[in-house]
C-alpha cells in the first residue's frame, strides 16, 4: 500500500530460466531470423477472485527473441510457469510448439524445436449486411492454440489471409456489437489458396426501451448472451438519448438481457426470441447495502476489500464443470477507512462475494429486496 510522503520499494532481479530449441523448414533446412514468442499462460481466475475483473486484469507481454543463422534460439529471463510457444517466419506459416503449453520448473527447457511449413492464402468475403456495416468486421483464422491470422474487409465485403499453415482452421467474422458467424475451413499441403465465404443471417430484431425510475436510462448499454451459455462473448448496444436500443441478427431462443446503470448497478432478465420484438425494461430502485469491513484478528478496518453482489440462478443450464449460472449485480470496493456502499440489484437468489488479497475470501447469502437499505453491516475477514 502507497502511503503519504516518499516509498520507498526494493527489487531483487532473479536471473531466470530459459527454453530454447531450433526453427527449421520442411526441408530441414535452419530458418535464421525467424520470430519466436514466449506466452505466459494465465490461471484460471475463481468466483472469490474477481472483484471487478476489469480493473484487476493485466495483460501479459509475451518475450520474443528471433532464430540465429543456424536457427537456434534461446528465450531467457522465465519464471516458473507454462508457456505457449509460437514461431513465425516471413513467407512461412505460423506455428505452435507440441500439443501442449511447455512447462518450465526449477530448471531450463531445451529441444523445443519447430517445423515451419510454407503459408497458404485464404481468401474469402462477408456477406449479408450492408455496404455501411463491413468497416468494423473483423476477419480472424484460428486453432485450437493457434491464432493464425487477423484483419479486416474492403469496400466489397472481401478479405484475405496469408501464411495459414495447413490443417483446419475456424473462420470467423465478428462485428463490433459482438455478432458473428463462422465457418470451418481446411487447407492442404501445395493447395496454394482457397474460398471460403461468411454470410450474416438476417435473424430477428430485438429493440426496446429501458426506463429507470420512470425516465429513460441514457449513458450505458446492454449485454445480450445466450441462456445457455455461462461463457462466451456477449451481443452488446449503445441506448440512446431516448432510452432505446436495436440488436439484430438474432436466432430464436432463450436469452439473459443485462443492463448496467452508470453506478455499476446491473439488472438481468430473461428474454425468449422467437420472432421481432420490441420491450419495455422497468428497472427496479437498487437495493443498497453499507458498513464496515474489519481484520477479525486485530479489528482494524480493512481497506481495499472488493464487494460482489452476483444474482445465482441454480436451475440454469449452463457449461459442463460449472456450478451454477451467476450474473453480476453491483460491486464496490471499501475506503480507507473499511467503509463500504454496495448497490445492487437483488434477484430471487443473491449472494455477497467478498475478497482481498492476504484474506479469506467468502460468500454469503443478501435477503434484500428492490429499493431496501441497510446500514451498519460489519464484516470480518480472516487473515490467511
Amino acid at each position: 500500500m502507497i502511503e503519504r510522503g516518499t516509498n520507498q520499494v526494493d527489487l531483487k532481479l532473479q536471473p531466470g530460466w530459459g527454453i530454447s530449441g531450433t526453427v527449421s523448414t520442411a526441408a530441414g533446412a535452419p530458418l535464421p531470423l525467424a520470430r519466436v514468442e514466449a506466452h505466459p499462460v494465465e490461471p484460471p481466475v475463481s468466483l472469490n477472485e474477481t472483484g471487478d475483473a476489469r480493473q484487476q486484469y493485466v495483460p501479459w507481454v509475451p518475450l520474443e527473441t528471433v532464430t540465429d543463422q543456424d536457427g537456434t534460439y534461446r528465450i531467457g529471463g522465465l519464471d516458473d510457469g507454462r508457456y505457449e510457444l509460437r514461431a513465425h517466419a516471413d513467407g512461412y506459416a505460423r506455428a505452435a510448439a507440441g500439443r501442449f503449453p511447455v512447462r518450465v520448473e526449477g530448471q531450463s527447457v531445451a529441444g523445443i524445436d519447430f517445423v515451419l511449413q510454407r503459408g497458404l492464402t485464404l481468401r474469402g468475403a462477408v456477406t449479408g449486411r450492408p455496404p455501411d456495416a463491413l468497416a468494423g468486421v473483423r476477419i480472424t483464422a484460428s486453432q485450437e492454440r493457434l491464432l493464425g491470422g487477423m484483419t479486416t474487409l474492403d469496400l466489397e465485403g472481401r478479405f484475405q489471409l496469408d501464411e495459414l499453415g495447413p490443417g483446419t482452421w475456424t473462420v470467423r467474422a465478428e462485428e463490433p456489437d459482438g455478432r458473428t458467424v463462422e465457418r470451418s475451413v481446411t487447407l492442404e499441403t501445395g493447395q496454394g489458396e482457397a474460398f471460403v465465404e461468411l454470410n450474416f443471417d438476417p435473424g430477428f430484431a430485438l429493440t426496446g426501451e429501458v426506463r429507470s425510475q420512470g425516465q429513460p436510462l441514457v449513458g450505458s448499454e446492454v449485454a445480450l448472451v445466450e441462456s445457455t451459455r455461462q461463457y462466451g462473448s456477449a451481443r452488446t448496444a449503445r441506448i440512446d438519448q431516448a432510452g432505446r436500443f436495436r440488436i439484430d441478427g438474432l436466432a430464436a431462443g432463450s436469452y439473459k438481457l443485462m443492463v448496467a446503470e452508470p453506478n455499476g448497478v446491473t439488472h438481468s432478465r430473461q428474454i425468449d426470441v422467437q420472432g421481432a420484438q420490441n420491450i419495455l425494461v422497468n428497472l427496479n430502485p437498487p437495493a443498497v447495502l453499507a458498513g464496515t469491513v474489519i481484520n477479525a484478528a486485530t479489528r482494524q478496518p480493512v481497506a481495499g476489500v472488493n464487494l460482489v453482489a452476483i444474482v445465482v440462478d441454480p436451475d440454469a443450464e449452463i457449461a459442463p464443470g460449472a456450478e451454477e449460472a451467476w450474473a453480476p449485480a453491483g460491486f464496490t470496493q471499501s475506503n480507507a477507512h473499511g467503509e463500504y456502499r454496495l448497490e445492487f440489484a437483488p434477484g430471487a437468489s443473491t449472494s455477497l462475494m467478498v475478497q482481498r488479497e492476504g484474506y479469506e475470501g467468502f460468500g454469503l447469502p443478501l435477503d434484500l429486496v428492490a429499493g431496501e437499505r441497510r446500514g451498519g453491516f460489519m464484516i470480518e475477514l480472516q487473515p490467511k
